[in-house]
C-alpha cells in the first residue's frame, strides 16, 4: 500500500511540473525495489519530463540489465513503452491527451489544409508509379 502511495506521489509531482523532484523520490524507490518495472518506467518518464531523456533511457537500460542478469527475463511492455515514449518524445513532458493537443492545434490554425492529391504528388510528376493510376483517380474523384 505504501509503495502505491509513493508511486502516486511521484506521478503527481510529474503532472504538476515538478519532475526533477519526482526523480529524487523515484531513484530511492527503484533502489529499494529493483525489479518493479512500473517504478523504473516512472523514473524514466520523470527524467524525460525534466529534460533528461538520455538519462531516462540509461535508467531503462539499468532496469533491463538487472532483470536479465538477476532473473533471466526480458522487460515487460511497460518498460518497452517508456523507452518508446522517450525515443519519440525526447525531452519535455508528454501531452496529457495527445488527441486534445491535436484538436487544439487544428482549431488554432483553422483545421487541416485540404490539398488535391495531384498537387500533393506534383513533386513526383514524371516518376513511375506502377499500378497506381486507378487508386490515384479514385482519390481525386469527388468524394474520394
Amino acid at each position: 500500500r505504501r509503495g502505491r502511495a509513493e508511486e502516486r506521489l511521484a506521478a503527481l509531482l510529474v503532472e504538476q511540473g515538478r519532475a526533477r523532484e519526482a526523480v529524487d523520490h523515484l531513484e530511492v524507490f527503484v533502489a529499494r525495489t529493483p525489479y518493479d518495472e512500473h517504478r523504473w518506467a516512472l523514473l524514466a518518464r520523470a527524467l524525460g519530463s525534466s529534460g533528461r531523456s538520455a538519462d531516462g533511457l540509461e535508467a531503462l537500460q539499468r532496469a533491463r540489465r538487472r532483470l536479465v542478469e538477476d532473473l533471466g527475463m526480458d522487460p515487460g511492455p511497460e518498460i518497452r513503452a517508456a523507452e518508446q515514449d522517450l525515443l519519440l518524445l525526447g525531452d519535455g513532458p508528454a501531452p496529457a491527451d495527445p488527441w486534445a493537443a491535436f484538436a487544439e492545434s487544428m482549431a488554432a490554425t483553422g483545421g487541416p489544409a485540404v490539398v488535391p492529391v495531384s498537387a500533393a504528388l506534383a513533386p513526383f510528376a514524371g516518376r513511375a508509379c506502377v499500378g497506381r493510376d486507378q487508386p490515384l483517380q479514385e482519390l481525386e474523384a469527388p468524394g474520394g
